[in-house]
């Protein structure tokens, strides 16, 4: 009979006291019931056992904040909540989601490694818990929700470790890491260190790739960055929850499929994708882009020394989602330096209707920062079961960017005097100010917003067809674009004079730059008109090109819509914010030769006029862009302002720019205290003060400190509702 030596059977008892626990009666057709309401201080700890087959078995213990194990906080997505399986949970049966249970079964194979990495000391014995919000907190039980909401930041922040689950692997997972290693080796800066601050992130460099080749990244070909892309657009990165257990954990590892990655490592990668030039048109696919950009906001918020208050935290957010909408609040709450534990436990509670949490939420920032919030009312979008000075933090994205964030001008001045008392709520969700209403929105020109472009079809190699119907398109919005500017000018030039005394080309792109102090070269005005021209011309030619054939047969080296394309970058690259194909250089250097064969069949086939259309094409093509290069980095920066927002002109003949929501006929105003006027909205044929506001503006030459004292109007209270 076979005998196991001394050794081997201490090797296999040690091996089972972590992996198994004493059996406990299993009843898998009785549904698991929590026992009691946790306390004010207690939590529940998950302890994983081996099961049996392929199901998850588990146990529940509760403790006290004073007296915890070691734990590992888990941070995952629940998925899709219909999408259920069976796990036992003390011997009976729990409903969790299947993304749940795909982490607890590699948590499961995992648990060695996980030791190893977040208790590092020796003579740790087991059981190793976890902490898991699905499994752990009784989610029908609305009070203890709410208790263990409050106590979130305390139990990340406790843990030994927090390991978030990105969710399983597929065939080109490993390609992807891969990428993503190489790409934070390139990106790498400091932020190993707590200290760090945001300030440094912002300073450091990272080298722009404009051959990737040098730095061992492979050239933009999307077959080659899908599956990093795939890592980046997990959902994890959306779910507003992990900000806050990211932030507050003491060290973070995440768990893909079997595979670690350290936090440094992907929010590196992150901050390269936002703020690296090449690499953000690598993103420019809708949904990668604003994934890197959640996590560049991570890295951001990890590392800063600066801890934002609610409103800054609610606003950089925006992009992060939840599944249950009262959470795009509550999973801010304790990372908000400007609130204490009784302003969170004011507001945390599932019981209230989602506006009713943005209506509180509204009221406890304007108490905190005064009018430093209205501009952010509207910036979310119009819900109209909301007070108008409330904003909807629940929505996807913002409706137009706040001139507070944009404008040096629009920040507020020091609070007037006894502002508490000209800035009150009353009964009904009443919000009363101190305002004039000085103007009237007379005419409006609306901006047209571009389409999202495929950045797929770029590479005209790939698909020519595609590529040209692509560029067919943004020439479409290059002519909207330009039509825009034409009513604009013409509305300006009906005027004898503007009220600041300046010239009407100075008063244009003053006013499009949003500032009326602005100093640019003299020649600013002249090359905006030069460059009307230019585009003027360019869609004549653009129409003709779009008239012949797409490809001849004679056309071998797509010769057509190459110069569609390329026109129609050259237009567009600041106006909608588009990068160049990073092979774009090279491609103008082939077709000037690419031209000349052409030409030379072209003389055969007797389609000389179509080659004169493609020269002046090109000719045209080049005094765009030397417009646009010269002045890129100034018209992004201003039509990023500008989104969301449309020209207008008042009835005193003042000229700006107000959100999307405003019509003609609204009144101009500016509110006691603000430097910023605002756009509001008579409620009711009744004249009784009553408005509901339409977001902020910019009214050029009526901005600043002063703006209350120079407005020429009778001051009056305003009722916004």
């Amino acid at each position: 009979m076979f005998r196991a030596s001394t050794t081997e059977t201490c090797t296999k008892v040690l091996y089972l006291r972590f992996y198994y626990t004493p059996l406990i009666s299993i009843q898998e057709d009785v549904h698991f019931e929590y026992p009691i309401r946790l306390s004010s201080q207690q939590i529940r700890l998950l302890k994983l056992n081996h099961g049996r087959e392929d199901t998850i078995h588990f146990s529940l213990h509760t403790r006290t904040l004073n007296n915890l194990p070691e734990y590992i906080a888990l941070s995952y997505t629940w998925g899709n909540p219909d999408d259920t399986v069976s796990a036992l949970c003390n011997g009976k049966t729990l409903n969790i989601t299947r993304n749940l249970q795909d982490a607890l079964w590699q948590l499961r194979e995992s648990q060695e490694t996980l030791i190893r990495r977040s208790i590092p000391r020796k003579g740790f014995t087991g059981p190793l818990y976890f902490w898991i919000d699905a499994v752990c907190i009784n989610q029908n039980d609305t009070k203890e929700k709410n208790s263990q909401v409050k106590m979130m930041w305390d139990i990340y922040s406790r843990a030994c470790l927090v390991v978030a689950w990105l969710g399983r692997q597929n065939q080109d997972s490993k390609s992807g890491l891969d990428l993503l290693h190489k790409v934070a080796m390139v990106a790498e800066y400091d932020m190993n260190t707590r200290d760090s601050s945001l300030k440094g992130l912002q300073d450091t460099r990272i080298p722009s790739f404009t051959a990737m080749g040098e730095f061992g990244l492979p050239n933009f070909c999307v077959k080659k960055w899908n599956p990093l892309f795939h890592i980046l657009t997990q959902s994890w990165f959306t779910r507003v929850w992990i900000i806050q257990e990211l932030v507050a954990s003491k060290a973070c590892v995440f768990l893909y499929g079997s595979d670690t990655i350290d936090a440094s490592t992907l929010l590196r990668v992150g901050h390269a994708f936002d703020k690296n030039k090449f690499l953000s048109s690598l993103r420019n696919l809708d949904q990668n882009k604003h994934q890197a950009v959640n996590i560049a906001s991570l890295a951001s918020l990890k590392w800063t020394e600066n801890k934002p208050d609610l409103l800054e935290l609610l606003w950089s957010t925006h992009l992060f989602q939840a599944t249950n909408p009262r959470d795009r609040v509550f999973a801010l709450l304790n990372m908000a330096y400007d609130l204490d534990s009784q302003d969170i436990s004011s507001l945390v509670d599932y019981r209230l209707h989602p506006h009713e949490v943005l209506k509180k939420t509204a009221r406890l920032v304007i108490h905190k920062k005064m009018l430093e919030a209205l501009p952010y009312a509207q910036a979310c979008g119009d819900l109209y079961s909301l007070p108008s000075w409330a904003a909807n933090w629940t929505a996807s994205d913002y409706s137009y960017i706040p001139l507070i964030r944009s404008l040096p001008m629009a920040q507020p001045q020091d609070p007037v005097e006894g502002a508490k008392q000209l800035l009150r709520i009353e009964e009904n969700d009443v919000l009363v100010l101190e305002a004039k209403v000085f103007d009237f929105i007379r005419k409006l020109v609306e901006l047209p917003q571009a389409h999202v472009y495929d950045q797929r079809l770029t590479d005209m190699k790939q698909d020519p067809w595609l590529t040209h119907k692509t560029m067919n398109t943004k020439a479409d919005d290059t002519r909207n674009l330009l039509r825009f500017h034409q009513d604009c000018w013409a509305e300006i030039r009906k005027m004898n004079h503007y009220p600041t005394g300046e010239d009407l080309p100075s008063l244009y792109w003053r006013a499009y730059f949003l500032d009326d102090k602005l100093e640019l070269p003299d020649e600013m005005g002249h090359l905006f008109s030069e460059n009307l021209g230019i585009m003027e011309v360019d869609m004549k030619i653009l129409n003709q090109l779009s008239q012949l054939p797409t490809i001849y047969p004679w056309d071998r080296f797509h010769i057509i819509p190459s110069l569609v394309s390329i026109t129609t970058w050259s237009l567009t690259k600041a106006i909608w914010k588009t990068t160049f194909p990073p092979n774009y250089i090279e491609r103008i250097s082939r077709l000037f030769l690419s031209i000349f064969v052409t030409f030379l069949v072209g003389l055969c086939i007797k389609n000389l006029s179509k080659i004169l259309i493609i020269n002046r094409t090109l000719r045209h093509a080049r005094r765009s862009l030397q417009f646009l290069n010269k002045n890129l980095e100034t018209l992004t920066t201003a039509h990023n302002k500008l989104t969301g927002r449309n020209f207008c002109i008042t009835d005193a003949g003042h000229v700006g720019w107000v959100s999307r929501f405003a019509k003609e006929g609204d009144g101009v105003c500016v509110f006691r205290g603000s430097p910023t006027p605002f756009v509001i909205r008579r409620v009711g044929l009744c004249h009784n003060g009553t408005y509901r506001l339409r977001g902020d503006c910019y009214i050029h030459g009526l901005m600043g400190e002063n703006l209350f004292m120079e407005a020429k109007a009778a001051k009056e209270s305003v009722k916004l509702v």
